[in-house]
């Protein structure tokens, strides 16, 4: 993961909403083209973890609700200290 974020950093606010929505296109596109086989057959992570590319979406879905949840929670707690963030646009 480290190679990872040192080859795609991402610092102002609009890009990381342009990364966001490549990785969202990009995940549609690559979902899209599956058949049911392909969809329900097995894939393993580079950590071992077992799981049918159905179940890795939905683990990449609640991974998104998790850290949409931190991003939350964090700036309320900046909010409630007197600094002013806007939470959503």
């Amino acid at each position: 993961m480290n190679d990872f974020y040192l080859q795609h950093p991402a610092y102002t606010k609009l890009e990381l909403k342009a990364a966001l929505i490549e990785g969202f296109n990009q995940l549609k596109a690559v979902y899209s083209s599956f058949d049911e086989r392909k969809l329900f057959s097995l894939q393993t992570s580079q950590w071992g973890c077992t799981y049918t590319r159905f179940e890795w979406l939905l683990e990449i879905q609640s991974h998104l609700y998790h850290h949409r949840a931190e991003l939350y929670t964090l700036l309320t707690c900046y909010r409630r200290n007197g600094l002013d963030v806007v939470l959503f646009e």
